[in-house]
């Protein structure tokens, strides 16, 4: 076993405890002559049991809270010269005696604050930010997640019209169900049209989770069309699908995936940024008013089945 080792002159700077406090039959350790700058908790508990230890000679840094310990050591292992525990920094104090050095609890109070409360308050306020961003993307985030979701079950990009299983997902608000049950899906699904249509109530897989079902649609149907009311736009869930919809476009090679049917009782103050913006570089038809002639009947519905077959 170690009993006296000798580092000195070997520009130690500092050291990772637990190293010295292993040797346990270590008498005498010599340490002086290196570039030690501080002696910080667990450096001064790693040489505690040392009963000899020098360590002059180094480049003490006397604005450091961990004088202290240089103090307590110096107290055990009182040194043989007067000059060999001088001050190397700060420059004011270069030189001094670090004996003659007290720091005030005001600058290690500082220093505590620096070392943890600043830090702190950084990573405090970064995870503000980074949970505002995901709040305000949270619908892109759960895409993300969800679209990785589905492609490791396997519902894959589809590649031509004669892969999908549906000519399109239909997205609508509970409160336009009954136009949509009793007008919409028997126009679109009958002939001369006959589109195939997923409808959520209709086609979705029991017991697959909703957002998996909604993901699963959009990935098989060749366009998605949506009902825009002003239940539709105050509906985060349908917001939802509709983000879904606009980012699967993204990865495919569908120019005119989504199709809008508009009600009359939305106008564009009501719809948000997003929507606008697709409302007008996108295909929409505007439901006639009622009381419409059949003319205008007849040409919205010509319009819807265009932007279908399109």
């Amino acid at each position: 076993m170690i009993e006296e080792l000798n580092i000195e002159r070997n520009n130690v700077k500092l050291w990772e405890p637990p190293l010295f406090s292993f040797m346990f039959k270590l008498k005498k350790l010599g340490l002086a002559h290196n570039n030690i700058t501080k002696l910080d908790n667990k450096m001064l508990h790693d040489i505690r049991h040392v009963r000899d230890v020098e360590f002059g000679w180094n480049q003490w840094d006397c604005s450091s809270c961990d004088l202290n310990n240089i103090h307590s050591l110096l107290h055990e292992h009182p040194p043989n010269c007067s000059k060999c525990f001088s001050c190397a920094t700060p420059p004011e104090l270069f030189g001094n005696d670090v004996r003659n050095v007290t720091l005030r609890d005001d600058d290690c109070s500082l220093e505590w604050y620096r070392v943890y409360v600043v830090p702190t308050l950084l990573c405090f306020m970064v995870a503000t930010i980074l949970a505002s961003i995901a709040y305000r993307k949270r619908w892109y985030i759960m895409y993300a997640f969800l679209y990785l979701r589905v492609t490791i079950n396997g519902y894959r990009r589809q590649r031509n019209s004669d892969d999908f299983l549906f000519d399109g997902f239909l997205s609508y608000h509970t409160s336009d169900g009954d136009w949509v049950r009793d007008v919409l899906l028997p126009k679109l699904e009958s002939p001369p049209m006959q589109f195939r249509l997923c409808v959520a109530e209709r086609d979705f897989i029991p017991g697959m989770q909703i957002t998996e079902n909604i993901c699963r649609a959009i990935a098989h149907s060749r366009k998605s069309l949506f009902v825009i009311s002003r239940e539709f736009c105050r509906s985060r869930w349908c917001m939802f699908e509709l983000s879904l919809a606009q980012h699967r476009l993204f990865e495919s090679d569908l120019q005119d995936g989504l199709v809008f049917i508009k009600m009359n009782d939305v106008g564009e103050s009501e719809m948000s940024s997003l929507l606008q913006y697709l409302t007008k570089s996108r295909t929409y038809v505007q439901i006639p008013e009622d009381g419409s002639s059949e003319t205008l009947q007849n040409l919205f519905w010509l319009q819807l089945h265009a932007a279908l077959k399109k």
